[in-house]
């Protein structure tokens, strides 16, 4: 499998991001936190979010912690291509626990192979 960056998102498809985070998440099997109940794209303890592992060692940014997907869209500081899906796998990595993770990305899934997700 490809890895997806910033970089490589506007020549992916959305089925190539969709299983390259699945991947991810799916194998990490933990929330990256930086404090008690907040997310991070990057961890202290070296864990990724579903966005974050979308993100190079050069193009993470300390100053995105605490900012969701599309504020970061809206600001300019990551690039607009698979936005609502990236922001969909964001939201199910900080609000499900992770083993819910599997049932949610296989919908995710589906919807993806239905055209829902076409960007």
């Amino acid at each position: 499998m490809k890895r997806i960056t910033l970089k490589k998102l506007s020549s992916s498809t959305p089925m190539e991001v969709f299983l390259y985070v699945k991947q991810h998440l799916l194998t990490q099997n933990q929330t990256s936190k930086r404090e008690v109940n907040m997310c991070a794209y990057r961890s202290p303890d070296k864990l990724m979010c579903a966005a974050g592992c979308l993100m190079t060692t050069r193009e993470y940014r300390k100053s995105f912690e605490g900012k969701y997907w599309l504020t970061l869209v809206e600001e300019g500081l990551v690039p607009s291509a698979h936005k609502d899906l990236i922001k969909t796998l964001q939201i199910i990595h900080d609000m499900r626990e992770p083993s819910e993770w599997k049932t949610r990305l296989d919908r995710i899934e589906e919807h993806i192979k239905e055209g829902l997700y076409d960007e």
